[in-house]
């Protein structure tokens, strides 16, 4: 099980040094035997009071997204950045993702241990939008864009002020791509074995982690 660190401030401006010793990931293709090039992404994580911090920072060429209002299916409109959270022992989980230009999309699913993908595309992948207090912000830079993200655990009905000793399943990954007409290049931090078809949604596969 991976441990989470406490976070005690965060400059919304410069939120890179308040990261400095957080829990890190470094998205990936662990799927793929041979992995194509593609743009590094690294996403460091903490916790403070009732809400998990992240801060991603995504290497990009190109800024690319259609995306114009909220709840859009972010990763059919260009670049996209996600996070996938759940209380450990909870089927719930929730989904953040965030495209360049600051546009959101929130969902919290329901009780379902996993949804196949004939499910989703069937409940039009949007089972039950949220609107909470969590937020992420955008802060791009030469060569790419950044992310940081505070996400509020009362979504799922926690009430203590502290997380401290939680465990959770969290997964970050990323879509990258330059248009509409070109294949995303997908990136994670799961580690799903070779012989497993590539869907995010297996929980299973999800990283561990105790707030610490």
């Amino acid at each position: 099980m991976l441990t989470c660190p406490h976070i005690d401030t965060v400059d919304l401006n410069n939120p890179a040094p308040s990261f400095a010793n957080a829990l890190t990931f470094h998205l990936g293709m662990s799927w793929e035997a041979a992995p194509p090039p593609f743009s590094p992404g690294v996403v460091r994580m903490g916790w403070r009071g009732d809400r998990i911090l992240y801060y991603a920072e995504l290497t990009d060429a190109h800024l690319f997204t259609t995306a114009r209002q909220r709840n859009e299916r972010l990763w059919e409109t260009g670049d996209t950045f996600e996070f996938f959270a759940g209380v450990a022992g909870d089927p719930r989980y929730v989904e953040y993702h965030c495209a360049p230009n600051g546009v959101v999309m929130q969902l919290l699913l329901p009780p379902r241990l996993f949804f196949s993908e004939q499910e989703m595309a069937a409940e039009g992948f949007l089972p039950c939008t949220v609107d909470d207090d969590s937020t992420a912000r955008v802060l791009p830079f030469t060569g790419g864009w950044a992310v940081y993200g505070e996400f509020c655990a009362k979504v799922f009905g926690v009430t203590a002020d502290s997380l401290l000793g939680q465990e959770w399943d969290i997964n970050f990954s990323r879509y990258d791509c330059a248009s509409l007409d070109e294949k995303p290049m997908t990136t994670s931090s799961v580690q799903f074995p070779p012989d497993v078809p590539l869907w995010f949604h297996r929980r299973e596969y999800w990283p561990r982690v105790k707030c610490m």
